[in-house]
């Protein structure tokens, strides 16, 4: 079995690791990050949390609270361009 699967014309490869965990997810334990007091609701939190405690980790972050998931590169680079501009806005008017 290849090491990536295609999912769609214009979308990249996407690892194997990737597809298993999504489909693990959605097989096992979907449900809403930090909103229910369901077991697997609580143990998905958990997984969410210690997934942004490795990333910062790996990116040598102060914090995993400094880690903030998007939906896509357009979305975070409006995320830190709005970061950046906003605040020498405020200093025009």
């Amino acid at each position: 079995m290849p090491a990536s699967i295609s999912t769609a014309r214009r979308q990249r490869s996407k690892p194997l690791a990737v597809i298993d965990a999504s489909d693990q997810f959605y097989r096992l334990s979907a449900g809403n990050v930090h909103r229910s007091q369901f077991a697997a609701a609580q143990r998905l939190t958990e997984r969410y949390e210690a997934a942004r405690d490795r990333v910062a980790a790996w990116l040598n972050a102060p914090s995993g609270k400094d880690i903030v998931w998007t939906r896509g590169t357009t979305e975070a680079i409006n995320m830190v361009a709005q970061s950046y501009v906003r605040p020498r806005l405020q200093a025009w008017r």
